[in-house]
């Protein structure tokens, strides 16, 4: 997703992309959605159970903690 100011966002995707970037309270998290060869690496019940972790994950971090090690 590219942010445009008073349009619409773009969504854009990378066709030689086999990963999934989740960001979630100011964290960075991916994961292989796609295998080499372009099969399915993750069924809906994965990305369920992964998104779950994440955002246990998440919660360990304070969000302006993780700011300090922003870049940028």
């Amino acid at each position: 997703r590219q942010p445009k100011v008073n349009e619409n966002d773009i969504v854009a995707v990378d066709p030689t992309s086999k990963h999934i970037v989740v960001i979630c309270r100011n964290q960075f998290y991916y994961f292989q959605a796609l295998w080499p060869d372009g099969t399915v690496a993750v069924d809906e019940n994965d990305i369920a159970e992964i998104l779950s972790a994440i955002k246990e994950d998440s919660h360990k971090i304070d969000p302006e903690m993780s700011c300090q090690n922003a870049i940028g």
